[in-house]
């Protein structure tokens, strides 16, 4: 679930719809999901992401919605993974999608894919659990952490700029990202050692 709440409104998005309130907390629109939502993030100031999938013939739908509940631009694809197996990131147009040990950009509005990049071409070991997370810190950049294992990539280059390890059980990536203004965004990214 995403929330956001705005001088005009609250939006709320759960895994059926999203849901935006006035200030008296009314409803002012509803937008169904097609699918079942597995990934949301207010994007602009003005537009939200939504990742749905749909189990049974493990198709994904790309929304983009307005802040108002029109539709900006929508994409299906079909997709062999289960939803547990998916992960997301997203930054200044990018949206990055982790599967099968591959990395797929898509570039919006249009959710045009341009470019995958495979663990293995990183020369990165597979995740053999799920101790599996990444965030971008730059339309360009991705950190990985697998295990205890940490990665700074260049996507534009396919290469793996910085590595190092932890000898820490567990670590997880805490981002925050703010609109700071029309044209630009706010991002606070800290990892955490357990």
């Amino acid at each position: 679930m995403c929330i956001r709440d705005s001088t005009n409104s609250t939006i709320i998005i759960t895994e059926d719809s999203v849901i935006s309130f006035d200030p008296a907390f009314e409803v002012s629109w509803e937008s169904k999901n097609l699918y079942k939502a597995i990934y949301s993030e207010f994007i602009e100031k003005d537009v939200i992401l939504v990742v749905e999938h749909q189990a049974k013939k493990n198709n994904l739908n790309y929304r983009l919605l307005s802040v108002t509940g029109s539709e900006v631009n929508s994409k299906i694809y079909e997709n062999k993974a289960k939803s547990t197996d998916l992960k997301f990131t997203y930054s200044e147009g990018v949206l990055f999608q982790y599967v099968n040990n591959s990395i797929v950009l898509y570039q919006l509005p249009h959710f045009q894919e341009t470019k995958t990049l495979t663990l293995d071409q990183l020369s990165i070991k597979a995740p053999s659990s799920s101790k599996f997370s990444f965030e971008s810190p730059a339309p360009d950049r991705l950190l990985l952490i697998i295990d205890q294992d940490f990665y700074l990539i260049n996507t534009n280059f396919n290469i793996v700029l910085s590595t190092t390890s932890s000898t820490k059980s567990k670590a997880e990536i805490l981002s925050t990202t703010k609109t700071a203004s029309k044209n630009s965004r706010a991002s606070l990214f800290g990892i955490v050692l357990r």
